[in-house]
């Protein structure tokens, strides 16, 4: 039996009718945020546990922002982005210019 991946805006659109607009924004933010994370520490050749002991936290800390399920704080995503040199821009705008 073979997995086929599925891209995740198709499997969120699948509880479509149980999560709300707000609810969909949020996990998609969360899971690029977490891809971010995941990203740099495969960049920097770490385990979890060493980019743990880089930034200064837990390596459980670094698996739940891993999970895609973790509700960071701005303070908390201006510290990581800070300890690993990216940028954060939220942005916020009228839904006229989407």
């Amino acid at each position: 039996m073979s997995i086929k991946p599925v891209p995740m805006g198709e499997l969120l659109g699948g509880f479509a009718d149980y999560l709300t607009p707000a609810d969909l924004i949020a996990a998609r933010l969360l899971a690029k945020i977490s891809s971010t994370i995941v990203k740099k520490r495969i960049d920097l050749n770490l385990t979890q546990k060493e980019f743990a002991e880089f930034l200064g936290v837990t390596q459980g800390m670094v698996s739940k922002w891993e999970s895609e399920d973790y509700n960071f704080t701005i303070e908390a995503l201006a510290n990581i982005c800070e300890k690993l040199d990216l940028k954060l821009d939220i942005v916020m705008r009228s839904n006229i210019y989407q």
